[in-house]
């Protein structure tokens, strides 16, 4: 065997050996990357008597929450990790919670490990129980979570990838989309529409009411109605099923390249258009 044969052949033994070492690695932290790395995380908290009445929040990575809070006092809690800077303060009666990347380009080099760049961090905002008039949320690579909090006016939810969940509230117009992740809402009383999206993920839909028009798209995923209603209903996913309830007599029209289509006759209420490319269509009036 020539002494370069020799060499390529050692040098691909070490790279196999590394990998079994680094998948037995990260199988003992059950395969959770934001386990990696020893990031430096902040725990940080802001409070103030200064009113307001609408909220905007821009992430980067850190997961969102926003709920009432218990004490009926306002607080915010959130962590700070290495190179990410939060600012929080309150403007012209806006609470602005904005999360920036300080991180140069040669970070990614020099830093490159899995753990720095999935630490763990949150922001979480506590609220009284007071109307808010909007409520906005944009995030990178971040879930968003909103819990109990009435809204006098609009709620505009987005991340590029991350899980939207939206809980027990009310509002005007909702409108909710997310490039990759799923989205899920639940006893929710809308005034005007309701707009959901999302490129790959399901699509959840609980005990929810809106007084104009209800639509749900998504590419990749599955829809889910449960005792939900709207003057107007949409529904289309190009891969994945559409079943459940619906509250109210709708006028369905419902459509499926691939998959079975089971749906009561009606001749009255307002339109309800299903669609899907690949899948079956079941919806029932709920009982």
């Amino acid at each position: 065997m020539s002494k370069n044969r020799k060499i390529t052949y050692t040098g691909l033994g070490l790279i196999l050996l590394g990998l079994i070492v680094g998948i037995v690695g990260f199988a003992l932290l059950g395969f959770n990357p934001k386990k990696l790395g020893n990031v430096k995380v902040t725990n940080k908290e802001f409070t103030s008597s200064e009113s307001f009445d609408s909220i905007s929040i821009k992430s980067e990575v850190s997961d969102v929450k926003i709920k009432r809070s218990e004490d009926n006092t306002f607080k915010v809690e959130y962590d700070e990790v290495s190179r990410m800077k939060t600012t929080v303060a309150i403007e012209d009666g806006v609470l602005k919670i904005t999360e920036k990347d300080t991180r140069r380009w040669y970070d990614y080099i020099i830093r490159f490990n899995i753990g720095y760049f999935n630490a763990q961090s949150k922001i979480v905002v506590y609220l009284p129980d007071e109307q808010y008039k909007k409520i906005t949320v944009s995030a990178d690579t971040a879930s968003v979570k909103l819990y109990s909090v009435p809204v006098d006016g609009d709620i505009v939810l987005k991340t590029d990838t991350g899980s939207i969940d939206v809980f027990n509230l009310s509002c005007d117009n909702l409108s909710v989309s997310t490039d990759t992740g799923s989205v899920e809402l639940e006893t929710i009383r809308c005034n005007g529409n309701v707009k959901l999206g999302t490129d790959t993920g399901s699509i959840k839909i609980k005990d929810t009411i809106a007084v104009g028009d209800l639509k749900a798209t998504t590419d990749t995923g599955s829809v889910t109605l449960k005792d939900m209603d709207a003057a107007n209903i949409t529904v289309k996913t190009d891969t994945g099923s559409i079943k459940g309830t619906i509250l109210t007599e709708k006028i369905i029209f419902a459509k499926t390249d691939t998959g079975s289509v089971k749906v009561p006759e009606s001749v009255t209420g307002g339109k309800c258009n299903l669609t899907t490319d690949t899948g079956s269509i079941k919806i029932s009036y709920s009982k």
